[in-house]
């Protein structure tokens, strides 16, 4: 009788710990709305492609400078 008590409180023991895990998880999400989600992505998704557009643009100016000195560089990017 005494082990079925132990198996008892272990699982009950378990099983609180399982539930503070939870609880605690559960109060670090943000919840945000499907369309929060979206326009969240959306808005980061546009961020990149400026910062891959700006950096294309950077590029070609490089090698036009590149080509009107007339010297053979190397174009080293930062």
């Amino acid at each position: 009788m005494a082990k079925h008590m132990q198996v008892d409180q272990e699982e009950t023991n378990t099983a609180a710990w399982v539930e503070w895990q939870v609880t605690k998880a559960s109060n670090q999400l943000e919840y945000v709305s499907l369309q929060e989600s979206i326009v969240q992505k959306s808005w980061a998704g546009w961020e990149e492609g400026m910062r891959l557009s700006h950096r294309q643009w950077e590029i070609g100016e490089a090698a036009v400078r590149m080509q009107t000195t007339g010297e053979q560089l190397t174009l080293v990017l930062n």
